[in-house]
């Protein structure tokens, strides 16, 4: 159970922040275009990504497998993470190689889930080396 907790406080961080982000740069920027489509941008990003949710529920429950402290298996997970969020850009052909807009339109999804992932508590106990006793 705390690992889907986990993994929807990830995925919900970027669902909810990303638009805001956009809303703010396009603010500063002095850009209607992106102020007029933030509530779209929340919808969007929900319904669009809603797949990735249960991917990184099982990346979570998988990470402890592949790493033997809570930083690899983070290190792992922010890698499935950013992978993750660069498909449906990919699937999509939103993500073009030195296209500004779709690639701040792609960190500003990024960016939440890889700080998601940092911020929030690791759902995983980190396992201590057993202690040694020795003869003297």
């Amino acid at each position: 159970m705390r690992t889907c907790v986990y993994a929807l406080k990830v995925w919900l961080a970027a669902v909810v922040t990303a638009p805001f982000l956009g809303f703010m740069i396009c603010r500063a920027f002095h850009t209607d275009d992106g102020v007029s489509l933030t509530g779209s941008y929340w919808w969007m990003g929900a319904l669009l990504s809603f797949p990735a949710f249960p991917v990184i529920w099982l990346g979570v429950n998988v990470a402890p497998f592949m790493g033997k402290n809570r930083l690899a298996q983070k290190l792992l997970l922010s890698l499935w993470a950013a992978g993750l969020t660069a498909a449906p850009f990919s699937i999509f052909g939103i993500l073009r190689i030195r296209d500004l807009q779709s690639e701040l339109f792609f960190g500003f999804y990024l960016l939440p889930i890889l700080l998601g992932i940092w911020f929030y508590r690791w759902p995983h106990p980190v396992s201590l080396p057993e202690p040694q006793i020795t003869a003297s």
